[in-house]
């Protein structure tokens, strides 16, 4: 954990370590920084469903305060470490493919294997909405 302050701020960065999806112990662990560190807002960038869950896991425990933001890789756009696709990309709704296209090792799993799964999900929902 590092500490810097910034006049009236104090800031606190965790690096998560990978896998977040998989290991309890480890989302436990960011969970429990961000309680330590009495954090008022939590920046959850750590990528979906990782930072869902640690937000879901935090507000479980009863004793984290504040509000915690999932943003996924919005720091990595604005300091321009990642790219975002070219306008028309964006409005014909293809970022993802774009992102895809320019990082596939690193979404290919996420995007192509796992991803799908929230349409059986939404289907499941749309059902138990209609019954009602």
């Amino acid at each position: 954990m590092e500490s810097f302050f910034y006049p009236h701020l104090r800031f606190v960065h965790v690096a998560a370590p990978m896998g977040l999806a998989k290991d309890p112990a480890a989302r436990k662990a960011v969970g429990e920084a961000a309680i330590a560190a009495e954090a008022r807002i939590v920046l959850l960038a750590v990528g979906a469903p990782q930072q869902e869950m640690i937000a879901r896991e935090l507000k479980a425990t009863g004793t984290a305060r504040g509000t915690a933001l999932c943003i996924g890789a919005s720091i990595d756009f604005l300091t321009g470490v990642q790219t975002r696709a070219p306008r028309i990309v964006q409005q014909a709704g293809f970022e993802w493919a774009w992102r895809l296209a320019t990082s596939p090792r690193r979404l290919f799993r996420r995007y192509l294997v796992e991803g799908p799964a929230i349409f059986a999900i939404a289907w499941k929902w749309r059902n138990r909405q209609r019954s009602r």
